[in-house]
């Protein structure tokens, strides 16, 4: 039961992801990824505000956490990001894209965890 939420929110979120990702592509005019930063920093935040709230190992933690949420927000995509950015000396768009994803994603999941 609780894979199948987590396929069903895991799907949604990724469609979300790509929606977001659509819609900012629309007004940005660089290469920078801001909607990996926007889908990543909204996630790491919900999923710090849920976690504080939600009992794990439920079906609804299943659904919005762990598939939804993990559909959401999305490590790998960093990474690519980062290498191409590496690769096309990018540094200082390397070292801000780093410090937002990192610093900024865990700062948005512990303020999330503690705002309640």
């Amino acid at each position: 039961m609780n894979l199948c939420l987590i396929l069903l929110g895991g799907g949604l979120g990724a469609v979300v992801r790509a929606a977001i990702t659509d819609f900012v592509g629309l007004f940005q005019k660089s290469t920078y990824p801001i909607a990996t930063i926007i889908v990543n920093i909204v996630g790491s935040n919900l999923i710090g505000l849920l976690s504080g709230v939600m009992i794990t190992h439920t079906p609804i933690h299943a659904l919005f956490i762990v598939g939804f949420l993990g559909g959401l927000t999305t490590f790998s995509t960093v990474q690519l990001d980062l290498v191409q950015m590496l690769h096309k000396r990018q540094y200082v768009q390397f070292l801000s894209y780093s410090l937002l994803q990192y610093i900024g994603c865990f700062v948005c999941c512990y303020i999330g965890a503690y705002i309640l």
